[in-house]
């Protein structure tokens, strides 16, 4: 019997030791890019929730004993844009069901559960991965994590490269993802990470070279990914970089140099995008029916805005508004099966109206504000940290800027943890300073 309870009681020291926050967290980092495609079998909002309620009983004592950090107030607008999801649905355009256009059931019941798994997935986790941080030992830990997920995605897309890809739409490669625009984004978080880890951080040449290595083949899957949205945030994103790189000579010779390539690549990815067949001329890199029908759609849903300006159609609801109530333009080509607008900032102020745009924009202007804040006074591995979630802060709201919504998405909450928790081991070590000179 002895023999038995130290086995039991070692494994259940070995679990403690294993099933700890930060390896849960890290592996839901691992699970973002199978959140949005056909490599992830279950509902993502299903398995995050679970997390959540893993995570709970973890953290139950950080919880009871939470102070309040951080000197803006990010309480309150979460709690507003929270319950604009709501009053939209009270105050909308009546749903209605529309299954035979729709990839999701739009009928008021269903969009009321769809949210509200969303609300219980984002909230809690990231206010759990802002609790796990506790130095920024932490964070580069997780950033260190993004790396991998980063190398295992390309790593697979590397065989695959041999043994053949699945396509999406237009001859594009998407490999995890079932969309390539989200592929695009998530190779240039990866290169931006490994970009600024070779610039400003010290590591031996056997570790820059393979960060190279790294950056070159995830620019091959970026350009596969025919994504013109990821492939502009990697120029203006680079650019952004260089320019906290302290050699003057070299930060500007390779701003030029870097706005010259990307210039003419934009241009060549755009083209094969208008034309899968081959290349076309410089006016079809941004003229074709996809950005024709994002015009549309953000042409629409301003107009939406202007009728239901406090609290929207309700969310969820456009394509219902779009088809029904007379906001499609008749005078613009349209691509077909499209249910949602491709940009946040419009598909919020359409759906949420005011109550829903107000505290959203609030919320990213007190984020990037706090995160400038402390980046620009930071120095040595403090600076780089902040630039690295700077950066993939601007990465997500750019390519949402033309694509569906962020806030949605795993991807979101992990950006969103990393951020609350340089907020706060930065604002903890601000507050450390000045005792230490009071005293």
């Amino acid at each position: 019997m002895n023999i038995f309870k130290d086995i039991y009681r070692l494994l259940f020291i070995k679990l403690n030791d294993v099933i700890t926050p930060k390896n849960i967290i890290s592996l839901v980092i691992l699970y973002c890019p199978l959140t949005i495609g056909s490599w992830n079998p279950i509902d993502y909002t299903n398995a995050i929730i679970c997390v959540n309620l893993l995570l709970l009983p973890l953290l139950i004592k950080q919880i009871i004993n939470h102070k309040r950090i951080l000197s803006s107030n990010y309480l309150i607008p979460t709690m507003f844009f929270a319950a604009s999801f709501y009053t939209s649905m009270v105050f909308g355009i009546e749903y209605k069901q529309m299954n035979d256009f729709t990839d999701y059931d739009s009928s008021l019941f269903s969009v009321f559960f769809i949210w509200t798994r969303v609300i219980l997935m984002q909230l809690p986790f990231i206010y759990f991965f802002y609790l796990s941080i506790k130095s920024n030992k932490d964070i580069l830990y997780y950033i260190k994590i993004i790396i991998l997920s980063g190398i295992i995605v390309n790593s697979v897309g590397v065989v695959m490269y041999f043994v053949g890809f699945q396509v999406t739409e237009l001859n594009r490669i998407g490999l995890s993802f079932d969309d390539a625009n989200y592929l695009g984004r998530f190779e240039v978080i990866v290169i931006s990470i490994s970009l600024i880890y070779i610039l400003f951080v010290k590591i031996s040449f056997l570790k820059k070279l393979f960060l190279c290595s790294l950056i070159f083949v995830s620019f091959n899957f970026l350009i596969l990914s025919v994504s013109r949205a990821a492939l502009l945030s990697l120029a203006i994103v680079t650019v952004f970089i260089l320019l906290f790189y302290p050699n003057k000579i070299i930060k500007f010779s390779s701003i030029g140099a870097t706005i010259v390539v990307f210039l003419f690549l934009i241009v060549i990815v755009g083209s094969q995008k208008a034309n899968p067949m081959g290349a076309g001329d410089v006016s079809s890199s941004f003229i074709d029916l996809s950005n024709a029908t994002r015009v549309a759609l953000m042409y629409a849903s301003f107009f939406a805005f202007l009728d239901y300006p406090i609290f929207g159609i309700g969310i969820y609801n456009f394509f219902n508004a779009y088809l029904n109530h007379g906001y499609m333009p008749v005078d613009l080509p349209l691509g077909v099966k499209v249910t949602v607008v491709h940009s946040w900032l419009f598909s919020t102020l359409a759906e949420q109206g005011l109550f829903g745009i107000i505290p959203l924009l609030a919320l990213l202007y007190k984020l990037t504000r706090d995160l400038f804040k402390f980046t620009l006074k930071s120095t040595g591995e403090k600076k780089y940290i902040g630039l690295i979630i700077l950066s993939l802060l601007f990465i997500l709201l750019f390519n949402g800027f033309v694509n569906p919504v962020f806030y949605a998405e795993v991807q979101f909450s992990v950006i969103a943890g990393l951020a609350g928790g340089y907020l706060k081991v930065s604002t903890l070590t601000n507050q450390k300073i000045i005792n230490g000179y009071s005293n």
